[in-house]
């Protein structure tokens, strides 16, 4: 349960940082991180660890892609402001 409050907290704030995402990049980087580590590393840990990998790649892919997208918005909101600078 305590996970979930904290994925519930992360999304609203990137929700409400999300105007200005620029100047919030911080928080875009944050989310980054943590699906790779707290994500994408720990379920591979898990997998290592004897637990069925049916369960968990799916997670990784998941994880994946929102480590892929967060850093694709990022890439093209500095872009935007490149080009209307």
């Amino acid at each position: 349960m305590v996970f979930v409050f904290e994925l519930g907290s992360i999304a609203a704030v990137l929700l409400w940082f999300s105007k200005n995402p620029l100047e919030n990049k911080g928080l875009i980087w944050l989310v980054i991180l943590a699906e790779i580590f707290r994500g994408v590393v720990c379920d591979a840990i898990w997998i290592t660890r004897g637990y069925d990998a049916g369960s968990y790649v799916p997670f990784i892919v998941i994880h994946l892609l929102i480590i892929t997208t967060g850093w694709w918005f990022l890439r093209q909101a500095e872009n935007h402001l490149l080009n209307h600078a």
